[in-house]
């Protein structure tokens, strides 16, 4: 390991200075220079260093130097905060500062030469996302150094956006096929480095809501709060299909505009979210010429503006311009999708193919596939009577704003009942609730049935909605007996 080197400005120094902030270094072996103020020189004897591990309230005297020596050495016993202080002492014996305990310490300095440890907990699929967990140990962070990022295959490492924290996660739409690599990354103050890549398997397209697991009928949750219906603390969904490429314009383009990785620039227009892949694109014709509109080019982006592709072409568009994005065997229709018209005029004169940079004129997001939703048997309340929880799972890379409702029934057949009414009761459509995974379910006095079906619906921004019932009828009968003993029926007792 080799030498850091540090300030140390000691009591004699010019007007106007003071004393250093805290300054992280990986290294225990420390050189730290020798600074005050020359014209003095000649009235020094010695200088002496002075260090605290305990911020000060105990001071060791660790090192001597004659006024010749540049820098005095100091090798740490160990990681941790060190303060340290100079006192001057002159050739009549007087000390400068007199007293260590009262002066402020000259230099402040965290020596960590530790890499943080970092976990990457688990990489599982959220709908067309991934879902990355981690969980780093360290004690002086420097967050604003967290690096998350992936690579499909042999592709490149594509950055993550993720929260600054040290435990945890971040999602991400992966672009490209095959394994999957995940890389997390943290500096700490002192400028260690820690890392760790995990490799997954093939990505895989989102579930299919079709594959829910309803809930099985006696099964409760275990202390640890793992999910009853998990096997092995696996994710609650259902496994995915076979790996699938994702977020890929058509392997055969027409044409295909520059694809330089020149930054996009300025504020993208807003996102407007449809469950339909086929619609028609409406525009206005600016600054048009007497030779009117011969053709218009649609140019869409998948990655906001950074390459384009020409999409489709159209004669004579005096119109809306049908939009098929299943077309040309486009292997992932959903996603989003920037949007540029060329027009090309009568004279053959057009502005040109938009560039890598080039911001989209409008963006959608395709979402065709609805909620995924697992549903858990319910438990009572152990704390308050009558209560029954009502558990769930619903996930959705649109998810909408409160969009689960409750329902109960008889029958599979219905008519199903509100648990919560658009009253707040037990009347009227039922209410949509927020996806709080739980919900406490008090149920009505004289409730009219032992055994009911569950139903919970889920809706997305796009407009998808999924169900999930239960295939048995769940007991919601709550009580619990109790004996009252009236005596011996059949003999005779004597009492003493």
């Amino acid at each position: 390991m080799g030498i850091g080197t540090l300030t140390l400005m000691g009591m004699l120094l010019t007007p106007g200075q003071g004393a250093a902030d805290l300054s992280p270094i990986n290294q225990r072996h420390i050189q730290i220079p020798i600074r005050f103020d020359p014209a003095r020189r000649g009235e020094i004897k010695e200088l002496l260093l002075f260090v605290s591990r305990n911020q000060g309230e105990r001071w060791e005297q660790m090192a001597l130097a004659t006024p010749d020596k540049d820098h005095f050495d100091f090798t740490a016993p160990g990681d941790g905060i060190y303060w340290f202080n100079m006192m001057v002492v002159d050739k009549k014996g007087d000390r400068d500062p007199p007293d260590m305990n009262s002066a402020p310490p000259g230099l402040k300095v965290l020596i960590d030469t530790q890499a943080p440890v970092i976990s990457i907990k688990s990489v599982d699929r959220v709908g067309d996302e991934m879902l990355v967990t981690w969980d780093i140990q360290e004690p002086y962070p420097d967050l604003s150094r967290l690096k998350v990022e992936y690579r499909a295959g042999d592709g490149p490492w594509l950055p993550v956006e993720a929260r600054q924290s040290l435990s945890g996660y971040a999602r991400f739409r992966p672009v490209g096929a095959g394994a999957l690599s995940v890389h997390v990354q943290l500096h700490d103050l002192a400028g260690n480095r820690g890392e760790q890549v995990k490799d997954v398997s093939a990505i895989a397209s989102r579930p299919n809501p079709s594959g829910v697991m309803p809930a099985a009928n006696r099964v409760t949750l275990s202390d640890a709060g793992v999910d009853p219906l998990s096997t092995g603390g696996a994710s609650p969904l259902p496994p995915p299909p076979a790996a699938e490429s994702r977020n890929e314009l058509p392997s055969t383009p027409l044409a295909v505009s520059s694809a330089t990785s020149t930054p996009v620039n300025g504020p993208l227009p807003p996102l407007q979210i449809i469950n339909v892949s086929k619609f028609d694109m409406a525009f206005d014709v600016e600054q048009k010429g007497p030779s009117g509109v011969s053709k218009a080019e649609v140019w869409v982006t998948r990655d906001d503006g950074r390459s384009w592709l020409r999409w489709s072409v159209h004669d004579k568009a005096d119109g809306p311009i049908p939009i098929d994005l299943k077309a040309r065997t486009n292997p992932q229709p959903e996603g989003v999708y920037g949007f540029k018209i060329v027009l090309q005029s009568g004279a053959g004169l057009s502005r040109g193919a938009p560039a890598s940079g080039d911001l989209p004129d409008m963006r959608v997001d395709v979402d065709l596939s609805p909620p995924v939703i697992k549903l858990y048997e319910p438990i009572p309340d152990p704390k308050e009577k009558d209560v029954m929880i009502l558990r769930w799972e619903a996930v959705d890379r649109n998810m909408a704003s409160d969009p689960i409702t409750l329902e109960w029934a008889e029958s599979l057949d219905g008519p199903w009942h509100p648990i919560v009414g658009s009253d707040g009761g037990v009347s009227g459509p039922a209410r949509r609730l927020p996806n709080s995974r739980s919900y406490a379910w008090k149920l009505p006095v004289n409730f009219p049935a032992p055994k009911v079906y569950l139903k919970v619906s889920a809706r997305d921004m796009a407009g998808n909605i999924s169900e999930v019932t239960t295939p048995q009828p769940i007991i919601v009968d709550l009580n619990r007996p109790v004996a009252r003993i009236q005596g011996i029926v059949g003999a005779t007792a004597q009492q003493r």
